[in-house]
């Protein structure tokens, strides 16, 4: 890990994803873009997925095998280390933002990466469109029925 400058703090985004979309079992980018919009209540630009994957990859904070994204042993014993029950999302971004030594937007410019380097587009569309479909809330019937 060389823990350069080069992350941002949606990479933070992206690597807490992987790591609520499937820890050491891995997550696919389905897992990741339903965990990213359980933390940040949003779904991950392709842009943001796709050069944080690539980023985090170089960086060493994530392996990737077979469309499977796992974090590093290190990046889990870090989050091991700082996370308890019941303790809050942003705690644990925050954490996880200063032992990747990512930027917020307003003390670096954006990071900017060569697109498909992770992921292809239709890859993210098609997991999006998944992730969607799978969570659409269906309305139980008002229909009432007739008890004997």
């Amino acid at each position: 890990m060389s823990n350069s400058s080069a992350l941002a703090s949606s990479d933070t985004w992206v690597l807490l994803a992987t790591i609520y979309g499937g820890r050491e079992k891995g997550a696919n980018l389905q897992a990741i873009i339903s965990a990213a919009d359980y933390i940040n209540h949003a779904i991950l630009t392709y842009e943001e997925l796709d050069g944080g994957l690539a980023r985090l990859r170089s960086e060493g904070f994530i392996e990737e095998q077979d469309g499977i994204y796992y974090p590093t042993q290190a990046v889990l014993s870090a989050y091991d280390q700082t996370t308890k029950l019941r303790r809050s999302v942003s705690k644990e971004w925050d954490d996880l933002e200063r032992f990747i030594k990512a930027h917020r937007p307003d003390t670096q410019s954006l990071v900017v990466s060569t697109p498909g380097q992770a992921i292809t587009r239709t890859m993210y569309e098609s997991a999006v469109q998944t992730y969607i479909q799978r969570s659409q809330y269906e309305p139980r019937s008002t229909k009432r029925t007739k008890r004997n």
